[in-house]
């Protein structure tokens, strides 16, 4: 009876884990997810993480980002999931604009352990760049791709109906920048059978702390970034999620301090 519970008890939390942001697709299983953003701000933080108005010539002016990407992920087995993602974005500060085909990632997730109430997994993967020219103003990023080592450690709310992430990771940058700490935090609780909330907190910092003089117009080169946000998601179809999201840089390191808006669609194939 015990090991009949125990069983009923570990496939729901594994069914709720794959529904749970990047982790881990039961096998066979295939999800298509598109994201759209906007972010602003008239504020950046320097190297040293005062805080300062955007201004060039002068005169302050607002910065504004977006973006989309286009992610795919494939449940190879019960304990690997194959990861594609795509990212364009398009940057604006004054005069000056940029816009094209930001990164590309390929990664694989790995699950480790699982039990009633918690997972864990691996998610290494390899990060490159897009369209990217020197002589732009408003670069769209560095020249470095990067290596990316994640570890994510899953627990169930339950009986609250709800679960805990928690990330940490090492990101292996190229080029002259600097390697990266990052981590990642997010409760999240089901409120009815089709909508659920999330709290997200995500920080990076750069290793070595570089004391680089932050320049406006060359800002894909940011130190660090403290980063809050408030996630929704509704359920639409059996196997399709709406999902929108609210964020807000706190604290940086040679970064804007921007706040804006996400918004995307997961299909569960």
């Amino acid at each position: 009876m015990f090991k009949k519970l125990y069983r009923i008890a570990l496939i729901s939390l594994l069914t709720c884990l794959c529904l749970a942001d990047d982790m881990i697709l039961n096998y066979g299983q295939y999800e298509v997810q598109l994201n759209s953003y906007s972010i602003s701000g008239s504020q950046y933080f320097d190297t040293y993480k005062d805080k300062h108005p955007t201004q060039l010539n002068g005169q302050t002016h607002d910065y504004k980002q977006s973006g989309y990407s286009l992610g795919f992920r494939y449940g190879a087995s019960a304990t690997t999931t194959y990861v594609v993602k795509a990212n364009w974005k398009s940057r604006e500060l004054a005069s000056y604009s940029s816009d094209g085909f930001h990164s590309y990632y390929l990664g694989v997730q790995l699950r480790r352990s699982a039990g009633i109430y918690h997972a864990f997994q691996w998610n290494i993967g390899y990060r490159g760049n897009g369209s990217y020219d020197e002589k732009d103003d408003l670069p769209l990023g560095s020249r470095a791709s990067s290596w990316e080592a994640t570890g994510s450690y899953v627990l169930s709310l339950n009986p609250f109906h709800g679960y805990s992430l928690f990330d940490v990771g090492y990101r292996f940058r190229g080029g002259d920048l600097s390697d990266e700490i990052t981590f990642k935090s997010l409760i999240s609780f089901s409120l009815t059978e089709r909508f659920e909330l999330q709290f997200q907190y995500d920080m990076h910092e750069s290793k070595e702390h570089e004391r680089e003089t932050f320049r406006v117009l060359r800002y894909p080169n940011e130190s660090g970034r403290q980063q809050a946000a408030l996630n929704m998601k509704l359920l639409l179809g059996k196997r399709l999620f709406l999902e929108g999201s609210f964020q807000k840089v706190l604290k940086g390191r040679n970064v804007f301090q921007t706040d804006g808006f996400q918004i995307g669609m997961t299909w569960l194939l």
